[in-house]
């Protein structure tokens, strides 16, 4: 999942936050009081489960971004301590869901998890950068702590590479947890159970919410070319990770801030929300009010070129991160986002596409094409029938940019 702790965000902008200089995170958290939080922190949620829901629901590659900073709703200057965050901070401490994941480890012994952590998703960014005015004695710490939790179930590249080591090998082990480290000196020292994230993982982000006929040509001629790349990475030991996240324009973060602010409904301003998505007739009565609903919207058509995996026998990378994963395993493709309220009148409110049943039919399809075997014809009708449930589903809703015949799918038939 995309910004995986961000279910449990606070109101307070984080001490070195996103997007934004040092100082001024600084400034936004030191008035926090008077800061417009619950704007900011609509604008920075991507979940709506806890992290051991959505390990339950299949999810398998946690984004774990975090910052070292003074605790919600103090001053800037208290004493800081590791949180998870999204430009604002979490209301409990990044040990706490760690913790969470643990647990959910010791309870399913047979799971294996990949874990890239940073500051938000930057690969190869350091030092000051990466962790704005963390010393390196504070990153250590937090490094430490890490360990602390999972030492004993880390993959340790020292036996062995992921490009080469089986998941019955890793199982044997007990090293089910591959770890990605964003400013990995500084963080870690230098560690056998760790990989440098700049060099080690292959974070490929091509999605594009705005222009969705490019967007669905180009994750299809990805997937297309899929086998090839994922060869070209495991022969420089690289873990191909895809972001398929929705992301904001400047035009909706506008409407929204107007209709959040204002409550003043501006024909002008909604007419350029509206139009930044390109969506043909799409109607200028709605248009995303917070990340989450642009999440769903990415989601409505990206479904399209994941199912187009399963159809046209295309490949997945090793690991997605993506938006609005629900407790079924779905994502969320429906207007309503994910633990909201929908309205009574929308039939496609909480629509959902099999996201983890998709990837768990590609494998075992990729497995069963490598060494057949008896249980195959099993497995596949298992999972067939699960993604049955929540099919790809394209419903004609202009009004909320949802449209049943385009974007024209390539290789479709």
């Amino acid at each position: 999942t995309h910004d995986t702790l961000t279910y449990d965000l606070s109101d307070t902008v984080s001490n070195g936050a996103n997007d934004i200089p040092p100082a001024l995170s600084w400034v936004l958290h030191e008035f926090h009081d008077v800061m417009p939080g619950k704007f900011i922190r609509m604008q920075a949620i991507t979940q709506g489960i806890n992290v051991t829901q959505q390990l339950d629901a299949g999810v398998r590659f946690i984004d774990f971004r975090l910052m070292y900073t003074a605790p919600p709703d103090d001053p800037a200057t208290d004493k800081h301590d590791w949180y998870g965050l999204h430009f604002v901070e979490t209301n409990q401490l990044a040990r706490a869901y760690l913790q969470s994941i643990r647990l959910w480890l010791d309870a399913h012994p047979t799971e294996v998890l990949v874990m890239w952590l940073s500051r938000h998703g930057d690969a190869c960014a350091k030092g000051q950068d990466q962790y704005p005015d963390v010393p390196v004695h504070n990153k250590r710490e937090m490094w430490a702590m890490f360990t602390a939790l999972f030492g004993d179930v880390l993959f340790n590249f020292s036996e062995g590479n992921t490009n080469t080591t089986t998941i019955n090998t890793m199982l044997e082990r007990n090293q089910r947890v591959v770890v990605y480290v964003a400013d990995y000196d500084n963080v870690t020292g230098g560690t056998d159970v760790a990989q440098d994230s700049c060099a080690f993982l292959d974070n490929v982000c091509n999605s594009d919410t705005t222009h969705e006929q490019q967007n669905i040509e180009n994750l299809i001629a990805f997937f297309r070319n899929m086998s090839a790349l994922k060869a070209a990475d495991k022969a420089q030991g690289r873990f191909l990770l895809n972001s398929l996240a929705g992301d904001p324009t400047v035009a909706q973060i506008s409407w929204a801030a107007m209709m959040h602010f204002l409550h003043k409904n501006s024909t002008e301003q909604l007419a350029k929300c509206v139009e930044a998505f390109n969506i043909p007739n799409m109607t200028g009565d709605w248009c995303p009010m917070t990340l989450s609903e642009c999440g769903t919207l990415s989601n409505y058509y990206n479904q399209l070129a994941l199912d187009a995996v399963i159809t046209q026998q295309l490949d997945f990378p090793n690991a997605f991160y993506l938006d609005e994963v629900s407790s079924d395993g779905c994502i969320r493709t429906g207007t309503a986002v994910v633990g909201a309220a929908s309205a009574e009148n929308d039939s496609h409110a909480t629509t959902g596409y099999a996201y983890t049943d998709t990837l768990a039919l590609y494998n075992i399809n990729h497995g069963c094409s490598i060494t057949p075997s008896g249980t195959c014809a099993a497995l596949q009708a298992m999972v067939q029938a699960r993604r049955a449930r929540n099919p790809l589903a394209r419903w004609e809703d202009p009004s909320h940019g949802r449209r049943a015949m385009w974007p024209v799918v390539p290789g479709e038939k």
